[in-house]
């Protein structure tokens, strides 16, 4: 399998990158920092961009067979534009390139699974402490469920 993973040089990005490789699938890490994904492996190609960048987004996608994001803003007290508008441009390009499948990397608190969260917990971490990431993570779930890629949102504790 050929995959893409968005976010590669982070800390579950990292992860899901030497998974995929031991299990002998061939992997795409999209990064923004050159330098930043030290892995040397023969089934790794690294993209260095912006999810604003259709062309290197489009390059990376296209002939893979699923996306996986492990995204996220890098503020708890600013929205962040790129992470949302990035989605858009990930799902848009997905779509285009007919790769269908989509495995996100959300947080328990956001969408729907904010009303399973115990009273003070929620008031405490989704209201006050993790408020603006919930939201972004929140509005991308909404965004994924209105495509048509088939999609797992997965929810990190």
């Amino acid at each position: 399998m050929k995959i893409v993973v968005f976010g590669a040089n982070g800390k579950t990005g990292l992860q899901i990158v030497k998974q995929a490789l031991e299990k002998g699938h061939e992997v795409i890490g999209f990064i923004r920092t050159p330098g930043s994904l030290m892995i040397d492996h023969p089934n790794l190609k690294i993209t260095v961009g912006n999810l604003n960048e259709k062309l290197k987004l489009r390059d990376a996608i296209s002939g893979t067979d699923a996306c996986i994001s492990a995204l996220g803003g890098n503020s708890i007290t600013k929205r962040s534009d790129d992470f949302t508008n990035g989605i858009d441009s990930v799902i848009n390009t997905m779509e285009k390139e007919g790769v269908s499948r989509l495995i996100y990397l959300s947080s328990i608190g956001a969408g729907e699974s904010r009303l399973i969260m115990p009273q003070p917990g929620r008031f405490i971490i989704a209201d006050l402490l993790l408020r603006v990431p919930l939201a972004d993570h929140s509005d991308n779930e909404k965004r994924i469920a209105n495509s048509k890629l088939r999609c797992n949102v997965v929810k990190l504790v």
